[in-house]
């Protein structure tokens, strides 16, 4: 990425990833659910794409199934 080129990320998280985070908002640290125990030290997934709206939106069509 170079200097003032936009970047879009997208991406989901369970708050349980970010316990610190969680209890300095709201006081106590969040319950870490067993499907994310699960998954947490899978391999990250991730898709370099060109900056085209287009072909993002494709992406995110063909995507859901």
């Amino acid at each position: 990425v170079s200097d003032g080129e936009a970047v879009i990320t997208m991406g989901t998280a369970h708050p349980a990833k970010f316990p610190d985070a969680i209890k300095k908002a709201i006081g106590h640290f969040p319950t870490f659910p067993e499907e994310l125990k699960q998954v947490i030290n899978k391999k990250e997934c991730f898709e370099v794409m060109e900056n085209d709206d287009n072909m993002v939106m494709e992406y995110i069509v063909n995507s859901i199934s």
